[in-house]
Parts: C-alpha cells; structure tokens; sequence
C-alpha cells in the first residue's frame, strides 16, 4: 500500500506541475499577446508620424520655393526700379549743371548792368 500511496503523491504532484506549468504558460502568452498588441499600435503611430512629417516636409519645401520666388521677383523689380531711379537722378545732374551755368551767367549780366 505504500507504493501505491507513493505512486499517487508522485502522480498527483506530476498533475500538479503540470497544471503550474500550464497556467504560467498561459499567463506568459497573454502577456507575450499583450506586448505585441503594445508594439502594433506603436508601429501604427510611427507609421502615421511618419507619413505626417513627410506631408510637413512636403509643404515645408512648398512654401520655401513660393517665398524665395516671390523675393526674386520683388528683388528684381527692386532693381528695376533702381535703375529707373538712377536715371532719373542723371537727368538731375545735368539740369543742376545747366541751372548753375544760367546762374553764372545771370550773375555775369548782373554785374555787368549794375
């Protein structure tokens, strides 16, 4: 009777390392399924991140050229204007040169009257 009783307690501890072993077994699944869950939904917002800069970079690079085109033109009108101006002050030269030249001779004919 005693290796019967024997047999039982090594069998009923098998039983029971069996069933530890499979509840640990299912503890780590849930744990191993709840991780990967946790790592999907990362992925999904790197992912979405991802996309999202770009779209940023995209306009980014948009509005940089629209800028930088808009500042060539006004750079060059800036210029065409300059020249235009510079002209314009030419001309204003020799007016001048022209106004004091009558000045002299204004002076000139004064001097000679009086």
């Amino acid at each position: 009777m005693s290796s019967d009783n024997s047999s039982s307690n090594s069998a009923l501890n098998i039983v029971n390392h069996y069933e530890a072993l499979h509840e640990t077994s299912n503890k780590l699944s849930y744990e191993f399924t709840q991780q990967l869950d946790k790592v999907q939904q990362a992925m999904k917002q790197m992912s979405k991140s991802t996309a999202a800069s770009g779209e940023v970079y995209a306009k980014s690079v948009q509005n940089l050229s629209k800028t930088l085109n808009e500042s060539m033109e006004t750079n060059l009108s800036l210029i065409t204007n300059c020249d235009e101006l510079d002209k314009e002050l030419n001309q204003l030269t020799i007016l001048s040169n022209q106004i004091q030249s009558v000045n002299k001779a204004l002076d000139e004919l004064q001097k000679v009257l009086f």
